[in-house]
């Protein structure tokens, strides 16, 4: 039975997919460098001691509609995460080139106005 919860667990990718996005939302929103292997596995672990669970107290659950639903969760978080992301993304880029003084590239008014 063990065994088959193993091979069970590696085929469920929306679950790989979910972990992967929430790792990566944690990086996003301050996980330290170096962590993410250790959330990961323990997301992992996590995860599959809750398929041992479901097997053993509701094994009539289907795993594989949960599977699916992790990877619309995992899908879901990646597009908000992009969007926030992105939303961020403009003002540091438009920072570092108002700071580089490049012509066309890093034109502000900002800086024109407390250069005088």
């Amino acid at each position: 039975m063990f065994n088959d919860l193993i091979i069970q667990f590696g085929t469920l990718v929306g679950v790989a997919a979910l972990i992967a996005a929430l790792v990566n939302v944690a990086k996003v929103f301050g996980l330290p460098d170096g962590y993410a292997p250790k959330v990961s596995a323990g997301l992992s672990l996590a995860a599959f001691v809750a398929l041992i669970a479901l097997k053993l107290f509701s094994p009539d659950v289907d795993v594989l509609n949960l599977d699916k639903a992790a990877a619309d969760i995992a899908i879901a978080a990646l597009y908000i995460l992009g969007l926030v992301v992105n939303l961020g993304l403009p003002s540091k880029f438009h920072e570092f080139l108002a700071g580089s003084r490049v012509p066309l590239l890093g034109k502000s008014y900002t800086n024109e106005k407390y250069d005088n």
